[in-house]
């Protein structure tokens, strides 16, 4: 809390003169780091996730909201424990291994995936 009490009382132009002050200064420098810890929770969507991939890229379906991330946008797919779809952005799809009925409809799914990128770059 010491680096941010300093930048808080430079910040609130200068050293605080009452224990008013410091207390505010105190509260300010714990909540920030609470916030940053709260925002994803309060950005999490609770409803299933729903991908499918098509000629054009992942489309994806949360509750009321849907998008599709298109092929040219994504960096790539790796299939390590979790099959992972990247995105340039740097955000990502993390898709469990509970999502799959069989290895091979996982397979399918990596395999058309990596050559759907991969047909991105001809």
């Amino acid at each position: 809390m010491g680096g941010a009490a300093a930048s808080l009382t430079v910040a609130l132009s200068g050293v605080p003169s009452s224990p008013v002050g410091w207390l505010r200064v105190a509260v300010i420098a714990l909540a920030l780091p609470a916030l940053f810890a709260l925002y994803p929770q309060l950005r999490f969507k609770p409803q299933e996730r729903v991908l499918a991939l098509d000629a054009d890229g992942v489309a994806t379906t949360i509750g009321k909201s849907s998008g599709t991330v298109r092929w040219s946008e994504v960096r790539e797919v790796r299939d390590e424990g979790a099959v992972t779809i990247e995105g340039t952005n740097g955000n990502a799809f993390i898709v469990p291994e509970r999502a799959f009925v069989s290895p091979e409809q996982r397979s399918a799914f990596v395999k058309f995936a990596t050559s759907a990128i991969a047909g991105q770059g001809s």
